[in-house]
This record gives structure tokens, C-alpha cells and sequence, in this order.
């Protein structure tokens, strides 16, 4: 995974009265949510960030050789479609 200025996951859900919180394993607050039935799925959503942002790093090499070779159009959209996803987590150009 490449290195970025994220708070570092795991993060988890500590359920509160009047908010929802995503924690980092360190205690750091990455987000607050409200408690109700969106917010328990947003919340799922938000903690599994860096797990889908490190897995889609990981397959971009993969994938990019496998279009080079193959010029599959179908794999190309996937690639840039992971390559948007990749720039709108991290601020960077897709």
C-alpha cells in the first residue's frame, strides 16, 4: 500500500447516544455519523475505506499489464474506473 497521510486503519464503530463515531485503533476520531439506521450503513461503508482503498491499489499493476497485453476494453474500464476511485480517496489526478 502506498504511503499516504490518511489516519491508518483498522477503524471501527463506537456507538454513541447522539452520534456514531469511526475510530482508528489509536483513538483517533475520523468521522462522526448520526445514529440511525443510514448512519449504522454509512458507517460500515466508512470503515472499510482503507481496506478497499489498499485493495484497489493493489490490483492496478495486474490489471494494467493485463490491458497492455490484451486490450480488453472492458478491463480497461475497470482500470480507470479503479484509477478514479483511487485519485478521489487520496486527492491526487486519476
Amino acid at each position: 500500500m502506498k504511503a499516504s497521510n490518511y489516519t491508518s486503519g483498522p477503524w471501527h464503530v463506537e456507538d454513541g447516544v447522539t452520534r456514531l463515531a469511526v475510530v482508528s485503533d489509536r483513538d483517533f476520531t475520523v468521522a462522526h455519523l448520526i445514529p440511525d439506521a443510514q448512519g449504522y450503513v454509512d458507517a460500515q461503508l466508512v470503515i472499510a475505506a482503507p481496506d478497499l482503498l489498499a485493495a484497489l491499489e493493489a490490483i492496478i499493476p495486474g490489471l494494467s499489464h493485463y490491458v497492455a497485453i490484451y486490450k480488453d476494453d472492458g478491463a480497461l474500464e475497470l482500470l480507470t474506473a479503479a484509477r478514479a476511485a483511487i485519485a478521489k480517496a487520496t486527492g491526487g489526478a486519476a
